[in-house]
């Protein structure tokens, strides 16, 4: 609900939108230090980097589909994720940067919103059927 509601960075969700809603959840394994920042691949692989750029260390992660879904080379994948750290340099500098890159893999799971009001009613139903057995046992 707070995500829905209250995450500043957008809107929130309105009642229009529910149908067309989505909820996933990535599970992480398989860290790594990579080799180099271009030693990974695209759908493959999550990133998380960190770097000190004017002194200050910064870091921040991409999940294994985000380069996929945005149609991103890995250079650009790489300039977004400094960019999201925090890194105000020139674009074409980045390599410039030492970063230090982990890889990671994700399974990941979802669901849409009308297959989680199914889901609710079947659990309705189960804890129903539990409160009525109750009276059945004596």
């Amino acid at each position: 609900m707070s995500s829905a509601l209250e995450d500043t960075r957008f809107d929130p969700i309105t009642l229009k939108e529910l149908l067309k809603l989505e909820c996933a959840v990535t599970i992480l394994t398989d860290f790594e230090p990579a080799e180099g920042p271009m030693a990974w691949e695209i759908g493959v692989h999550g990133l998380r980097i960190s770097f000190v750029y004017h002194g200050r260390r910064m870091g921040a992660t991409y999940l294994p589909d985000v380069a996929k879904e945005q149609g991103w080379t890995k250079e650009e994948t790489l300039v977004s994720l400094m960019r999201k750290a925090g890194w105000t340099g020139k674009k074409d500098d980045w390599s410039k940067v030492q970063l230090d890159v982990v890889t990671y893999r994700g399974t990941k799971a979802s669901v849409t919103w009308e297959e989680y009001r199914a889901l609710l009613m079947v659990e309705e139903e189960e804890d129903e059927d539990e409160d009525g057995d109750e009276g059945d046992e004596e």
